[in-house]
């Protein structure tokens, strides 16, 4: 398959939290002009925080495209020039006032690719302490913890009640190595 090259990039709308561009490429199948737009968002994390050999904790809040309350693990974006690893650690105790001992990268992931520029980062943490009783929540958050069993998510993701596909791609990694089924 031949590569596409851009040909044009416009800005379209800075609207801070992401841009939106249109490009104009050249398909290198048919050599017809097309274009694209995509959003430009800060790449983001997904950590799942392993409580004790059976259980997760996860955060329940509001999100406004799908106007509904859905179960998430902690999260989120990653600052400018700050490294993934960092990001994942820094939301894990700005969310759940926990720090923990180990993260293992689970797996880096587009998960938008048609349309947005940003990767997700997931992370599976364990050796968790509890080191602050306060949450430290951007303007935009409300949410509550839950410490959920396994067995419990496991229900959820099988129900379709983990709504969220990047919860339950997470999930379904987690569940992956540790089965010893993923390395």
């Amino acid at each position: 398959m031949k590569k596409w090259q851009p040909l044009e990039k416009i800005l379209v709308k800075d609207l801070n939290f992401f841009k939106i561009f249109k490009e104009k490429y050249i398909n290198p199948r048919n050599n017809k002009e097309v274009y694209f737009y995509h959003l430009q968002l800060s790449d983001w994390t997904i950590i799942l925080p392993l409580l004790n050999e059976n259980e997760i904790i996860m955060v329940k809040q509001y999100r406004a495209g799908a106007k509904k309350v859905f179960y998430e693990f902690p999260g989120g974006l990653i600052n400018r020039n700050e490294d993934p690893l960092n990001s994942a650690k820094r939301e894990l105790l700005e969310e759940t006032g926990y720090t923990a001992e180990k993260f293992t990268l689970l797996n880096v992931s587009y998960p938008l690719p048609a349309f947005q520029t940003s990767k997700c980062y997931i992370y599976f943490a364990e050796g968790l302490k509890k080191v602050s009783n306060t949450l430290n929540l951007d303007d935009g958050e409300d949410i509550k913890l839950e410490v959920l069993k396994i067995d419990e998510i496991k229900e959820m993701l099988y129900e379709n009640k983990l709504e969220n596909s990047m919860m339950a791609f997470a999930f379904s990694l987690f569940l992956l190595k540790r089965e010893g089924i993923w390395r």
